[in-house]
Formats: C-alpha cells, sequence, structure tokens
C-alpha cells in the first residue's frame, strides 16, 4: 500500500480502475494499509470530481469509524481530496469527535483544520 501510494498521484488512472479492491484492502487489511490506503485513496480522488463523489463516502465512513487516535493522522491523509463540495460534511464529522480525542490529539487536528482549502 505504500507503493500503491507512492505512485498515486502519478498513476491515478491506474488505481482507479483498481479502486474497490483498494478499498476492500483498506477495509480488511492492517493499521499500516489502512493508514497508507487512505493516503492513496485521497490522491486518487483529487483528481477528478466523480472520482471524489464514488471515493470520498468511503474515506467520510472511516472517519466515523476509526478511533480516536487515528483521527488526525486520517483527516489529514484526505486533506488533498477535500473541496467545497465535501468540506462541510468532513468539518461535521471532525467537530463531532473532537471531544473524544487528547489534547495532542486535538491540537494536530486543529492544524489540519487551518491546512483546509
Amino acid at each position: 500500500m505504500i507503493g500503491l501510494t507512492a505512485v498515486a498521484g502519478l498513476r491515478s488512472d491506474a488505481v482507479w480502475a483498481q479502486v474497490d479492491g483498494v478499498m476492500q484492502a483498506v477495509e480488511a487489511g492492517s493499521v499500516i494499509t489502512l493508514v497508507w490506503g487512505v493516503r492513496a485513496l485521497a490522491k486518487v480522488a483529487a483528481t477528478r470530481a466523480e472520482r471524489r463523489g464514488r471515493i470520498f463516502p468511503f474515506l467520510l465512513r472511516l472517519l466515523e469509524t476509526c478511533i480516536p487516535r487515528d483521527l488526525p493522522t486520517h483527516a489529514e491523509s484526505m486533506l488533498p481530496a477535500v473541496d467545497e463540495s465535501v468540506k462541510v460534511e468532513y468539518l461535521t464529522i471532525l467537530d463531532r469527535r473532537a471531544a473524544q480525542l487528547t489534547p495532542s490529539q486535538l491540537a494536530r487536528l486543529k492544524k489540519v483544520r487551518k491546512a483546509i482549502p
């Protein structure tokens, strides 16, 4: 998944062709697969609106269900794909889950929020 993430921005068409398999791997894989898979999917989602429309609901579901300590990491990894079409829902999830975070996790989440376009 790390290798896939490395090429996802450059070969987004190839990754897009296998997006269902990538999402299945993210759901069933290890922590490393999850972390790097979110990054890869966000890079592909950032390339076109129709890709964002297919991938971002999956990413938002991960934000809603991940353990609190992973929330800042996933939120940061999704930043390349955040635009006006998904911004409100993305921020709503972050706001709703902020109470679950430690002070250091909350500080990192605040940095993510500042980086949102």
